[in-house]
C-alpha cells in the first residue's frame, strides 16, 4: 500500500490483525494493536479517542500521532520505523520503545505533554524532544543524536522531572555501556538527570540548573565533552569521566559557564588532548582526584583568571597539592600580563617583585630553591664583604678561620647588627653599601622561605 490514513473510526470499529480492542462507545478505543504489518509510507492517527496504541514487528516510514484525546500510551516493539512524529496531543501519556531488533531513524515529540519516554534497546538516529515531560529513560541501544531542549524555535520550555540515560541495571556493576554519538542536554527545567555508563562522540550540557536540581553524570567515555553557557544553581556531580578509548583528538571544554558548587570526582581532564576554558567561573568547583593541566592554551589575561579561580577553589576545599600548582600558574600569567602592559613606575615595580619571587621560590612554592638561592648569593657576597673591610689582618689560624665561618651564619641573619664582624675588621663605605643591599635580599628570601613552608599548612 502506498499510504494508510485513519481519520475516523466507524461505528463498528477498526481491526488490524484481530488486535483492536474497542469499548462500548464506538468512538473510544481502549487499545489499538498492530502486529506484523508493513506500511510503505505513512500511518496517521488524528482526532481520535484512544488510550493505547501498540505496534509490534511492524515496518513503515512514518507514524504520526496527532491531536489524540484521552491518550495514555504508545508502544513500539521490534519495529523498523523511519519517523515517529507525536504532536499536538493534550492528554498526558507515555511512550515506550523496546526490542533488540527495533530500528528508529527519528523520534520527534512536540506540542504535547507526556509523562514518560522509555527506550530499551534498539537503534536510533535522532531523538528530539521539545515538549514537557516528567520522565525520560534510555536504558540501552545505539543512538546518533539525542537532544532535549526547553526552547527550540520559540516553543515553550520542557519540564523534565527525571532524565535517566544508562544501561539497565543487571546486578551489581554487570550492566554494559551503550553508545550515543551525540547527546545534548539543553533545559532549564530538569529536576533530576542521570547519565551513566555510556560512550559518546559528543556530550554537551547547556542551560540553567535550578536550585533543587541534581545532575549525576558517571562512568562516561566521551570524545568531546562541552559545558556551554551552563549556569549551575543546583548540584552537578561528575565522576569517572575520561576520553573515549582510541580517540586521538579529544576535547574537554567549559565555555561561558558558572559551575557553582559542582563536584568533579575522578574526572581525568589531563588525559584529554585539548582543554579549553573560556569566560567561566570555576571558583567554587570541588575537585576530588581531578585536576586541570597547567598548560592550557590562551592569553595570559584569560589564563590568569582561570588559574586564579582554580586556586580559590583549591583553598576552599583544602586541596594543598593542586593549590600550589594553580597559584604558581596564576603568578606566571600575572607576570606575563604585567610585562605586556604599558610600562610605568608602578608596573615596573610589580614586574621586579614577581620576577624575583619566581627566581627565588617559584612564587612561594619551592623552599629548597630558596635555600639554594640564598647560598648562591650569600657566600660570594660574604667573601666580597670580607675583602672590602678596613683594618684587616691576614691570619690563617684555625681559630680565625672557624670564627670567620661562624660569622657567616650571623651575616645571613637580616636582624643582626654591623658589629657582628668585630675581630675581623671594620666596615668601609663599600662594605656598608654591600651590607645594605644584601639585607634587602635576605629579608625577601626569608619571607619567600616562610611562604614556601606555609603552603603545607595554610587553609
Amino acid at each position: 500500500m502506498e499510504m494508510i490514513t485513519i481519520k475516523y473510526f466507524n461505528d463498528y470499529g477498526f481491526e488490524t490483525s484481530d488486535n483492536a480492542f474497542i469499548e462500548s462507545d464506538s468512538l473510544f478505543f481502549k487499545n489499538v494493536n498492530f502486529e506484523g504489518l508493513i506500511f510503505i509510507r505513512e500511518l496517521v492517527f488524528e482526532n481520535y479517542k484512544v488510550r493505547k496504541i501498540s505496534f509490534e514487528n511492524c515496518v513503515f516510514d512514518t507514524v504520526i500521532v496527532e491531536s489524540i484525546i484521552e491518550f495514555k500510551e504508545i508502544d513500539f516493539k521490534n519495529c523498523n520505523i523511519k519517523l515517529v512524529n507525536v504532536k499536538k496531543n493534550e492528554s498526558v501519556f507515555n511512550i515506550n520503545i523496546e526490542g533488540e531488533s527495533t530500528i528508529v531513524k527519528q523520534v520527534n515529540v512536540e506540542d504535547s505533554e507526556f509523562l514518560k519516554l522509555r527506550i530499551y534497546n534498539g537503534k536510533f538516529n535522532h531523538i528530539f524532544i521539545t515538549s514537557p515531560i516528567e520522565s525520560f529513560v534510555l536504558l540501552n541501544g545505539d543512538f546518533l543524536t539525542v537532544s532535549l531542549s526547553d526552547s527550540v524555535f520559540g516553543k515553550e520550555k520542557g519540564i523534565y522531572k527525571e532524565i535517566r540515560i544508562s544501561p539497565p541495571f543487571i546486578g551489581l556493576n554487570k550492566s554494559k555501556r551503550f553508545f550515543i554519538k551525540n547527546l545534548a542536554i539543553n533545559s532549564r527545567s530538569i529536576e533530576d538527570l542521570l547519565i551513566y555508563k555510556i560512550e559518546c562522540d559528543y556530550l554537551e550540557l547547556h542551560g540553567e540548573i535550578s536550585a533543587n536540581s541534581k545532575y549525576l553524570i558517571r562512568d562516561i567515555e566521551v570524545k568531546d565533552f562541552k559545558m556551554d553557557s551552563l549556569f549551575n544553581f543546583g548540584e552537578i556531580d561528575l565522576s569517572f569521566i575520561r576520553p573515549l578509548t582510541g580517540s586521538l583528538d579529544s576535547t574537554f571544554s567549559i565555555v561561558i559557564s558558572d559551575l557553582g558548587l559542582s563536584k568533579f570526582r575522578d574526572v581525568f581532564i589531563k588525559k584529554f588532548k585539548k582543554v579549553e576554558i573560556e569566560h567561566s567561573d570555576l571558583s567554587s568547583l570541588k575537585l576530588y582526584n581531578s585536576s586541570f593541566p597547567i598548560d592550557i592554551e590562551g592569553s595570559p589575561t584569560k589564563l590568569y583568571g582561570v588559574y586564579n579561580d582554580l586556586y580559590t577553589s583549591a583553598i576552599k576545599s583544602s586541596n594543598t597539592k593542586d593549590k600550589v600548582d594553580y597559584y604558581k600558574a596564576t603568578q606566571e600569567n600575572l607576570l606575563k600580563v604585567k610585562i605586556s602592559e604599558a610600562k610605568s613606575r608602578e608596573r615596573c615595580g610589580s614586574i621586579i617583585a614577581l620576577k624575583l619571587s619566581k627566581w627565588l621560590s617559584s612564587f612561594g612554592t619551592d623552599w629548597l630553591k630558596v635555600i639554594s638561592r640564598i647560598l648562591i648569593i650569600s657566600i660570594p657576597t660574604y667573601i666580597t664583604l670580607l675583602f672590602t673591610l678596613s683594618d684587616t689582618v691576614l691570619d690563617l689560624s684555625v681559630d680565625v678561620i672557624l670564627d670567620t665561618i661562624s660569622k657567616y651564619f650571623l651575616f645571613i641573619n637580616p636582624l643582626r647588627g654591623i658589629n657582628f664582624i668585630d675581630g675581623l675588621g671594620r666596615y668601609s663605605p663599600l662594605s656598608i653599601v654591600i651590607d645594605f643591599f644584601f639585607r634587602i635580599f635576605i629579608a625577601i628570601a626569608v619571607f619567600e622561605l616562610v611562604r614556601s613552608f606555609r603552603k603545607y599548612v595554610r587553609k
